[in-house]
């Protein structure tokens, strides 16, 4: 009994504290993104929609690779790969200026942070 309340208790936390970030990121005027493990879209604000052009239901189970421009869109998948099995944090932390992609095909100069 003692084991099951305390997995209630954790699990309204673990779920208040999603919607805590889930508003944060909606609340931010900055375009925020949070993808898994393979660059899929689990999360987009509104702010992203309104800079790229896409909606949010458009993003959402996308690869994030649609928002890339320039030269890093056609390797992107495997930055992901390789942070994943090397540990390696080349982008990871860091700020970088770099090419976006809009729905409309033009692309536009971003500072990208990843963490």
């Amino acid at each position: 009994d003692d084991i099951s309340s305390y997995s209630e208790k954790h699990e309204v936390e673990l779920r208040d504290k999603q919607k805590l970030m889930v508003g944060l990121i909606n609340a931010s005027m900055d375009p925020m993104f949070q993808i898994n493990n393979e660059g899929i879209i689990q999360l987009v604000n509104q702010a992203a929609s309104e800079m790229f052009g896409w909606s949010r239901k458009e993003f959402i189970g996308s690869n994030v690779a649609m928002i890339v421009g320039g030269e890093h869109q056609k390797n992107h998948d495997q930055y992901i790969k390789r942070f994943l099995k090397t540990g390696e944090k080349r982008a990871m932390g860091k700020r970088r200026e770099l090419l976006a992609l809009r729905k409309d095909g033009t692309t536009f100069p971003i500072e990208l942070g990843l963490s």
